[in-house]
Order: structure tokens, then C-alpha cells, then sequence
């Protein structure tokens, strides 16, 4: 990346007063945690929060290989549950441990079937597993491209890298810039 993404990327992250991670997961199990990112899809809010909830009661505190399959209301949240459950069942094992290992966004990628990692699962990485991640919306895409920085997760993530700076620091500094919305408060505890 070229010395001008670079340091605009630092006077925006430096810029930035609010720059506290979100808590919204706190408390939760990694396979709570994941119905909540699936569940986040495309919606605003309040329909968000509903689905959310309804993934959430469904699996009532079990792991995600327990899961009943077609909770959702979209063909490719459903999809990813179904590949996490068979990758980790092949394993012999269960979603919540699998987890306590994963140091790269990329093992959730392989585990999802999905050809590149889609924003729910990029919120997973950076809010429950607490790997880097950058989660792009079309919020976040527009603050990008309006500093011409790239809108290209894992570009995002080596730039702030070669910046020396922490990616998941940086993007939730995007997010509480680029947009009013937030995702409902799951946490526990």
C-alpha cells in the first residue's frame, strides 16, 4: 500500500474519539455469538434484533451442532450454520471448542463454505473470537472510498498492519464513524 493510504489512515484513526470495542457479545458462547452475527443479515434494526432473538431462543444455550437447521429467514445464513455444523461434526466435536482454537479469520472462512467471508461472519471474528477482522457495510464501504482507502477486508486489514495499527481497533473506529446504527445488545453478565 502507498505512503497516501497509509497516512490517511492514521490521521482518520487518529482523528477518532470514540474508539471503544463493542461489547454486544460479552457473555455469550461462541456458538451464541455466531447465530447472533448470522442473524445480523442485511436488516435494519428492530427486524435484526427480531431475528437475532428468535436464532438466539432456538438454540437455547446449546452448542451450534445442536442447532436446528432453516431457522432463518435467508438461504445463505441457513447455508452457513449448516456447513459450520457438518465441518465441526466432522471433527468430532463441538462449535464451542473448534472456537478456543481459531487464531485466523480464514478457518472460519473454510468452515462456513462461503468463497469469501462475509460481513456476519467478519463481526464474529472481531467481537467474539477477537481476531482481526474488518467488517465492511456499505456504511463503512462508503467512509472508505470517500478517503480512497481499499474496501477489500483482508486489504483493509494488511494496511492497518503495515500501519502498525491493531485492525480490529480501526474497524470499530469506521463503524462508529460511518454509521448511527448498531447492532442490539446481547450481552450478558
Amino acid at each position: 500500500m502507498g505512503n497516501s493510504q497509509k497516512n490517511k489512515l492514521i490521521n482518520f484513526y487518529n482523528k477518532c474519539k470514540d474508539k471503544k470495542h463493542f461489547n454486544w457479545l460479552n457473555g455469550r458462547s461462541y456458538s451464541e455469538a455466531l447465530v447472533i452475527c448470522v442473524g445480523a443479515g442485511p436488516w435494519r434494526f428492530n427486524r435484526r434484533k427480531k431475528i437475532q432473538g428468535l436464532a438466539l431462543s432456538v438454540l437455547n444455550g446449546r452448542d451450534l451442532t445442536e442447532f436446528p437447521l432453516n431457522v432463518y429467514p435467508l438461504d445463505w445464513q441457513n447455508n452457513i450454520i449448516i456447513n459450520m455444523q457438518a465441518n465441526t461434526l466432522k471433527n468430532r466435536t463441538q462449535f464451542n471448542i473448534v472456537c478456543q482454537n481459531i487464531n485466523h479469520r480464514n478457518a472460519i472462512l473454510e468452515m462456513s463454505g462461503c468463497k469469501k467471508l462475509p460481513k456476519v461472519l467478519s463481526l464474529f471474528c472481531r467481537d467474539s473470537l477477537k481476531i482481526p477482522a474488518f467488517p465492511i457495510d456499505r456504511h463503512v464501504k462508503r467512509k472508505l472510498e470517500e478517503l480512497n482507502l481499499p474496501t477489500n477486508e483482508d486489504d483493509m486489514i494488511n494496511l492497518c498492519i503495515e500501519t502498525g495499527l491493531p485492525p480490529r481497533d480501526v474497524a470499530v473506529a469506521f463503524v462508529r464513524v460511518a454509521s448511527d446504527m448498531d447492532n442490539p445488545d446481547w450481552s450478558i453478565g
